[in-house]
């Protein structure tokens, strides 16, 4: 487990609009340098995020949610202290599970 490190990681896919937010934060964080900061890019696919959570201490996802709020707003939530609302993610995933659904999985696991 990496102690020190925050491992932020982008979900989404680039090449899908603004699905693709995650990457471009990843994108912009590998042209710069950060001490402790170690910038992934996912795809959303449960299994690995699931493993990156339990992997690292911090753990900071960037991902587009569905809009139920202003577009642009930033919601923060520490996921390590409560569930997250699941009325802010999306039912429509082109997973069979979603962001929220790994995260969670991750808080039963005691992997979060």
């Amino acid at each position: 487990m990496s102690q020190n490190q925050i491992c932020v990681v982008g979900v989404g896919n680039m090449d899908c609009g603004d699905d693709g937010i995650g990457g471009a934060v990843i994108h912009s964080l590998e042209n710069i340098q950060l001490n402790g900061v170690i910038p992934i890019q996912a795809s959303g696919e449960p299994a690995s995020l699931i493993e990156l959570l339990g992997e690292h201490k911090t753990v900071v996802l960037i991902d587009a949610i569905d809009r139920i709020t202003r577009e642009g707003t930033i919601h923060r939530y520490d996921a390590s202290n409560e569930a997250l609302p699941a009325e802010l993610f999306s039912n429509y995933s082109t997973h069979s599970m979603g962001l929220y659904d790994a995260i969670e999985m991750s808080r039963v696991l005691d992997e979060l």
